[in-house]
């Protein structure tokens, strides 16, 4: 879809617009507007009174809608039309825009114009799924799109046509003013600096000899653990993984690597740590499993790290829609842990910053990826999880 900003009154459609002929573009929909025909498809038939676009007469602010999908004639879904008609009414021009592979790069063309202002794509219009890399090519048109400062959401109010709600959901899709990117990736990178930072906090319990803390440290480091591999591993019905996304999306690359053999590995070390952990070993006893345990595990973590890393980074430079991989592929993993996910995590990267503004890119990560209903309470657990000092200088840099 097109919306631009209507100044004069609204129009009852003519009875048919004409399609210019021997054309590759029309300029009736939005009056001065050139729009390319392929995007268009079949716009106001005149047997399907439904599916007509209310008649619009100026040019001004767009906002694009996308469709993946063209019904009989080259028709759009009656839920698109519908939409746009609701835009229209509310003050902007609009028009229905099909996405297809071989159209990418009139597509493109039209979303980056000075005067487009967001890309709406709605799933209640798109009756179709793209094959992989039609959808990797879409994902990486709607990367640029946001990279060129504007919207992209999947409701008029996600781009701007609202307050409350919308306001929040545009700030995450818009880069901070003097703010890097946010690398939503670290969700998964920097989560091994929580694993890391637990182990050390483990490690000096150990060496204090104190095996209740050893216990209690242990079992926040196994919980979270558990999580982060639900993460990379999947839950079935609800998130396919980052070993799935590595094997779909970037040449097979988890299984080239057996890292699901990796998890096996660690799951034989851990058992005994935790077995200890439950029978209430000594202090040596601790020892002897935990110290078997640790290599392992750091090994483990840094094979993931060398396959996973390059793989993202080529994805990412490539245009791929990396804030969408990890809300599909990733987030639904955590479920209900949510909170303790988060408070725990900020709470190691704050104590273990290596130098490094390690809670910074995890947060700014986590925000990136959280639409306007999920952030606030997890903002909260971003707010619990951290000392009043460290948050409030990471609400004022990031702006939260």
């Amino acid at each position: 879809w097109a919306f631009a900003r209507r100044t004069s009154p609204l129009l009852t459609p003519d009875s048919a617009h004409p399609e210019p002929a021997m054309s590759t573009t029309r300029s009736d929909v939005i009056p001065g507007e050139d729009l390319p025909i392929p995007l268009l498809g079949s716009l106001f038939p005149k047997d399907a009174p439904e599916q007509r676009l209310k008649k619009q007469s100026n040019v001004g602010r767009i906002i694009c809608v996308v469709e993946t999908q063209r019904g009989e004639g080259g028709r759009h879904a009656p839920a698109a039309v519908a939409l746009c008609n609701d835009a229209i009414v509310g003050g902007f021009n609009s028009v229905p825009l099909f996405y297809a592979a071989a159209n990418h790069d009139l597509f493109v063309e039209l979303a980056l114009r000075p005067n487009v202002v967001g890309i709406v794509v709605s799933p209640a219009v798109n009756t179709t799924l793209l094959s992989a890399g039609d959808q990797q090519n879409l994902d990486g048109a709607l990367s640029k799109v946001r990279e060129a400062g504007k919207p992209v959401g999947e409701t008029l109010a996600a781009v701007g046509m609202g307050g409350g709600a919308a306001a929040a959901v545009v700030a995450t899709e818009k880069p901070k003013p003097d703010m890097p990117r946010p690398q939503v990736m670290a969700i998964m990178r920097n989560g091994h600096e929580v694993l890391r930072g637990a182990l050390t906090d483990i490690r000096t319990a150990l060496d204090a000899g104190d095996a209740a803390d050893f216990s209690t440290q242990w079992k926040d480091f196994q919980k979270w653990h558990s999580i982060h591999a639900a993460m990379e591993d999947g839950v079935p019905g609800v998130a396919e993984g980052l070993f799935a996304f590595l094997d779909k999306e970037a040449d097979g690359a988890a299984s080239a690597a057996s890292l699901d053999g990796e998890h096996e590995k660690v799951e034989e070390v851990t058992k005994a740590v935790q077995s200890a952990v439950e029978g209430s070993a000594s202090l040596d006893e601790l020892r002897t499993a935990y110290e078997a345990f640790e290599p392992v595990y750091e090994a483990h973590l840094k094979k993931e790290e060398d396959v996973m890393m390059p793989k993202i980074q080529a994805l990412a430079k490539g245009g791929y829609d990396m804030k969408g991989a990890v809300r599909k592929y990733l987030m639904p993993a955590v479920g209900e842990l949510m909170d303790f996910f988060i408070r725990f995590g900020v709470s190691v990267l704050e104590k273990h910053t290596g130098d490094q503004p390690r809670v910074r890119v995890w947060v700014h990560a986590l925000y990136a990826v959280s639409d306007a209903d999920e952030w606030p309470a997890r903002h909260t657990s971003v707010r619990t999880g951290l000392s009043p000092g460290a948050y409030e200088a990471l609400a004022k840099e990031l702006q939260l």
